[in-house]
């Protein structure tokens, strides 16, 4: 699979880890990932005041956040 950005594949290993691994910190301390291991992504939890704004926008776009 090519990466949708081609300059990626220029970076150096320890640049590479080093995006990763502040990638991850930033989605563990935005409470995105959780912090135990395996992470897992935690699940976005809408209040009926803003279900109701993307239902009148477009009611296909609630469809991610109705996944089990």
């Amino acid at each position: 699979m090519e990466p949708m950005h081609p300059e990626l594949m220029e970076l150096s290993d320890t640049t590479a880890k080093k995006i990763r691994q502040v990638t991850l910190r930033i989605l563990t301390e935005g409470e995105i990932l959780s912090a135990t291991e395996p992470s897992r992504i935690t699940p976005a939890i809408l209040t009926e005041s803003v279900a109701s704004v993307i239902r009148a926008e477009d009611p296909a776009l609630l469809r991610p956040f109705l996944q089990p």
